[in-house]
């Protein structure tokens, strides 16, 4: 599974003229945009990085706009309020990096010179901050955590939240995968009967009553493509290939036909 990592990056500005110094970049596409922008709520889920900040100074190279941002506020990923960051901006005719304080969508690429930069999203909802409504500012501040706590088990997290497989702290009652339901001190309203945890399309552990498996989408059992057992993936028993099972909760059948039979 792939797991958050969360990491700082300081950009100075003797490391942006060391980066435009050393090799040229491509050349900036020249063709008209053909997207149309997306929703905030759709570029939020697409792109790695959404925060607001405002740049201070722009240098065009071979048809690339470069602007240092310093940002005043992060919706996600992991850059840092009132840091400096470069914003690669590549996207033409689509309308660019707005030149007052905007939200900004994007995903850090590495460049040269070991330095870091905010590649803006082509089709992403890039707007000055004064066009944003209502609702999408409700929108931003109703996500979670921007850098989610890292965590190796409950103990690293705060009162109300739990350690998710994903090695990050999440609150009680919420999944990113069906298999966070079972984690020890996710605490969350389970009915008296026999049954199973699944992870909403919302992100809420519910509990279900009958028969039934707890679907296994998203666990990483290593790189090994042995076959380990069969089990409940994306709806459906399939076989579950790694190195080693994990000892998480929940079985895995040695065959095909136990499984079916188990999780019908």
């Amino acid at each position: 599974m792939k797991r958050i990592q969360c990491q700082l990056w300081r950009v100075s500005v003797a490391a942006l003229v060391a980066t435009w110094m050393v090799g040229s970049v491509a050349q900036a596409s020249a063709e008209a945009c053909v997207c149309a922008p997306d929703s905030l709520e759709e570029s939020f889920e697409t792109y790695d990085n959404v925060l607001v900040g405002t740049p201070l100074w722009v240098v065009e190279l071979d048809g690339v706009r470069r602007s240092v941002v310093r940002i005043a506020e992060v919706y996600k990923g992991c850059l840092v309020p009132g840091d400096l960051v470069t914003v690669v901006d590549r996207t033409g005719a689509c309308g660019g990096l707005p030149t007052g304080e905007a939200l900004i969508n994007g995903n850090l690429v590495e460049e040269v010179a070991g330095t870091w930069a905010l590649d803006l999203a082509l089709c992403g909802y890039n707007v000055p901050t004064s066009v944003l409504t209502r609702e999408d500012v409700a929108y931003l501040e109703a996500q979670g955590p921007a850098c989610p706590q890292a965590c190796r088990s409950s103990d690293d997290c705060d009162a109300d939240e739990y350690c998710a497989l994903g090695g990050v702290c999440l609150e009680d009652a919420t999944c990113e995968i069906p298999v966070d339901c079972i984690q020890e001190g996710n605490d969350y309203p389970i009915p008296r009967c026999v049954g199973y945890p699944s992870c909403s399309d919302a992100g809420l552990c519910l509990y279900q009553c009958g028969q039934g498996c707890i679907d296994l989408v998203g666990v990483d059992f290593g790189s090994c493509e042995d076959i380990m057992g069969y089990g409940m993936v994306e709806g459906a028993c399939q076989a579950v290939r790694g190195c080693s099972p994990l000892d998480l909760g929940f079985a895995i059948y040695e065959t095909l036909d136990e499984c079916k039979a188990a999780c019908r």
